[in-house]
């Protein structure tokens, strides 16, 4: 999970540009340069590509999130799968949501459940638009990825493998409502659950959250923290803004914390919804 690309990797790029286009400016009125015609044509073709790198930094520079150290470079690809993908999605009417995220050795688990109804009038619905997140590219056939009916199966014995859409970081799947589809009005309970091979960090890391869904009805749901092997020192919670603005939001103290023979668990109560907000970011330190 960690993406420790180098904290300082926009300026980085900003000095780079600029060197660049100073060099390319000395070159086309430079007079002692025996190549000086090809170096005047090089320097024309590439001086507008500098021009606009820079002017895309320019518009661009909250895209590289940096929170304590940890780069966050795919928040806002992220952001846009989700908002894109979910939003448009108008046949649901989401009320209620539960996440929880389990750690096991260097896996991630996600387990979301959501709850709702079908509001679509003009037709029969068979398929659930599902973004299956984690940040390393590895395909979706080594992803154990599985999706439970509660409906129909509430003993969760028939895993049902969502259908590939889109491959990538981010995947986009479909889980089909074959038994039977959705009509209008018609209540569904469903389970999504997928494990991300080989991600976790084995000193600090974060999960990432996206407080972006269907048509809802509610306006806050839970988190939960699960951790099995590794105990984590802290786990802090940030929210990112549609602004890229970073709030520290506190730790999630021994108040929202509690133990058993199993795991450690952090909960966090208070998830809002608000449309102004793009992400929550919940980053754990393990113990030395």
């Amino acid at each position: 999970m960690l993406q420790i690309l180098g904290k300082y990797f926009n300026k980085v790029v900003w000095v780079l540009s600029f060197f660049v286009l100073v060099h390319n400016i000395v070159n086309i009125f430079s007079n002692n340069h025996a190549m000086m015609e090809i170096l005047k044509i090089v320097s024309i073709i590439q001086i507008p590509f500098s021009l606009f790198v820079i002017t895309l930094l320019i518009f661009s520079k909250g895209i590289n999130i940096n929170i304590e150290g940890i780069s966050l470079l795919t928040l806002e690809h992220e952001f846009h799968n989700y908002r894109e993908i979910l939003q448009k999605t108008k046949h649901f009417d989401i009320q209620s949501v539960n996440y929880i995220y389990e750690f096991k050795g260097e896996n991630f688990t996600s387990i979301r459940t959501y709850k709702g109804k079908c509001i679509s009038l003009k037709k029969i619905i068979t398929k659930f638009p599902l973004v299956v997140a984690g940040d390393s590219n590895v395909s979706f056939e080594e992803i154990d990825c599985y999706v439970y009916n509660l409906i129909t199966d509430s003993e969760k014995k028939d895993k049902r493998k969502p259908e590939i859409i889109h491959e990538g970081i981010y995947k986009l799947v479909n889980y089909n409502f074959n038994d039977p589809p959705l009509e209008y009005n018609q209540i569904f309970h469903i389970e999504v659950c997928y494990t991300w091979p080989n991600c976790v960090s084995s000193k600090k890391d974060y999960i990432l959250v996206s407080p972006i869904f269907y048509k809802k009805s509610f306006d806050r749901f839970n988190v939960e923290l699960r951790f099995f092997d590794k105990k984590p020192i802290r786990v802090k919670k940030y929210i990112v803004g549609k602004n890229k603005k970073i709030k520290f939001r506190g730790e999630l103290t021994k108040e929202t914390r509690q133990e058993n023979n199993e795991y450690i668990r952090f909960i966090d109560v208070d998830v809002e919804m608000k449309d102004n907000l793009a992400f929550y970011i919940y980053i754990y330190d393990f113990k030395d």
